[in-house]
This record gives structure tokens, sequence and C-alpha cells, in this order.
């Protein structure tokens, strides 16, 4: 009787201890994320394109009680104020850094040193840099969202674009990113007879002036590799600087919906920006864990938006935040 008893308080004593190591386990990850704190420096903050990819970083941040850091930036001119940006972060005591390349020839050896202080995170664009490599990144498969604008166009004008010309707004040249998109483009759109008439990079397009597109030659549309240079593009559509009757790109922002619904925009690969903020913010947060899994780089889904389908379930779902 004295041993069953003997028993059973040891047995008492070790449920009580694995109940407590599990508890002490459950807080301290808990406190740990909450003690974090992960910058995001990125160009133009402010911009429309940024709302849905800020509002699904913030949200993920806000579950897991994490602060985030929004350095506040117009534009950034070089790879010196780039560094100078994250490394700042770093001293002042970031844990992480989330951050789009503004370009990729200069940023690799930046990037891979602050790697090597904090878990780095890159969205919209990898590096092309060989020693970057490992650094994981959460954006859309850009070559296809080319290859679908690309697409998107045939299907409009049926194969027939022997006679027609465009123009192309060829995103933030210097990065895999819009390398990989226009790559997609170009693959997609060969041995159509479609001939490109002219081409700007999206720092051509920085300020308010529109006054470098009413330099360009008429053409019969407008395609836009990136958000940034569709919502400039529409803008400029709007007031007349732009000679085209039809725009085609890339964009999932206010500004680009509101352009779809008037039929200034014929089409657009909506990328998923809330997912992409959500998950680059999760992966930060399972980098500071230290799980494995997160070194691995994402790639997130995109839909065709265009007028007859803007306000179906899919896409209302991927535009929803700009209510909130």
């Amino acid at each position: 009787m004295r041993d069953n008893r003997v028993f059973f308080l040891i047995a008492e004593f070790m449920l009580i201890f694995i109940i407590t190591i599990l508890s002490i386990l459950i807080v301290s990850e808990k406190t740990v994320s909450r003690s974090r704190k992960v910058t995001l420096i990125i160009e133009n903050q402010d911009e429309d394109c940024w709302k849905g990819y800020i509002y699904g970083l913030k949200k993920a941040a806000r579950e897991e009680g994490v602060y985030l850091d929004i350095v506040n930036t117009n534009s950034i001119d070089d790879a010196e104020e780039f560094r100078e940006l994250i490394f700042k972060a770093i001293s002042d005591g970031s844990d992480a850094i989330i951050t789009q390349p503004i370009n990729d020839k200069d940023l690799g050896e930046v990037l891979k040193n602050a790697s090597k202080k904090v878990p780095v995170v890159l969205t919209h664009s990898g590096l092309m840099y060989k020693g970057a490599k490992d650094i994981p990144c959460v954006e859309g498969d850009n070559y296809s969202c080319g290859q679908a604008i690309a697409r998107e166009i045939k299907r409009d004008f049926r194969n027939k674009l022997q006679d027609k010309k465009c123009g192309v707004l060829l995103g933030h040249v210097g990065t895999e990113a819009a390398a990989n998109v226009f790559r997609g483009f170009n693959d997609e759109i060969k041995g159509s007879g479609l001939s490109v008439k002219w081409t700007l990079n999206d720092s051509s397009l920085r300020g308010t002036s529109l006054e470098l597109l009413k330099l360009q030659s008429e053409v019969d549309f407008v395609v836009c590799l990136s958000d940034f240079s569709l919502e400039k593009a529409a803008k400029a559509y709007e007031d007349g600087s732009l000679k085209c009757s039809l725009l085609y790109g890339i964009g999932n922002s206010e500004s680009v919906c509101s352009g779809i619904d008037k039929g200034i925009i014929k089409s657009a690969v909506a990328q998923d920006e809330f997912a992409i903020g959500y998950r680059a913010m999760s992966k930060v947060i399972d980098r500071l864990k230290g799980k494995k899994d997160s070194v691995k780089s994402e790639n997130i889904s995109y839909n065709i938006v265009r007028r007859d389908n803007l306000y179906s379930e899919d896409n209302e779902s991927m535009f929803y935040y700009f209510m909130q």
C-alpha cells in the first residue's frame, strides 16, 4: 500500500513538472516574440501600391506581438544610402530586416553582410548576386506574371499584333524581379509581330512630373511591368500625357482597381500584396525562433483582373484591405 502511494506521488510530481516546463516554454516563446523589433525599409512607403503589403505585415506582427518599425523614406538614391539605412536600423536595436532591393548589382554584398548580423527577408525581388542567394524572398512568380500580361494582350487582339505598336514601362531596372517579368513578357510575345517603340524604367517616373511620358511617341497600348508604373501611367492617361488607347500591367492597389473600373486599364495581373507582407513577417518571426523552413523562399499567387471580374469573390478578397 505504501509502495502504491509513493508511486502515485512520484507520478503526480512528474506530471506537475512536465506541465510547468511546457507552460514556461509557451510563455517564453510569446515573450521572445513580444520583445522583438522588425524594421521595414522600402522606397516611398506612402505610395498607394504598398497599402496591402504593409497591412499584411502589420497583421502578422500584431498576431505575434512584434513591433514593426517602418523607416520613413521618400526615394533611396543609391546603395550607400541603402546600406546606411540598414545598419542604422541594426545599431538602433532592430532584430530583423524586411526590405525590397532597389537594385541587384550594388546591394548583394550589403545584404549579405547585414544577414550575418540579423535575419533579413526580401520581398518582391530576390537577388541574382551569388553571395546572397541564401537570403529568403517572398514574391510573386515574376516570370509567369510577365507571360500572363502578354497572353491578355494576345487574347484581346486575337493574336493579330503584326501592325501594333506598344510602349513598355519596365519596372525597377536592375532587380531580379524586373528582369524576370520582362523576360516572361518577351518570351510569350515573341514571334507575334508586336513592335516595342519605346521603354522607360521606374526611376524615370519618380516625382510628380509626367513630362517624360508626354515625350514618348503614340502607340496602340502601353504595358506597365510594375504596380508603380501602372499607377503613373493611369494618371498620365487621364490627364492626356500618355498617347495610347489602352493600358495593361501588373498592379494591386486602389488606384489600379479604380483604373480598371473606369476602363482606363484593360487588364492587370494582381499579385496578392497582403499575402506577400503577411508571409514575409511570418518568415522573419520563424527565423527569430530558429525554425529551419524559414530560410526557404516563397512564391505568392496572382489573379487576372479585368472590368468584368473586378468584383468577383476571388478578386474582392484580394482587395478588401483598401477598406481597412
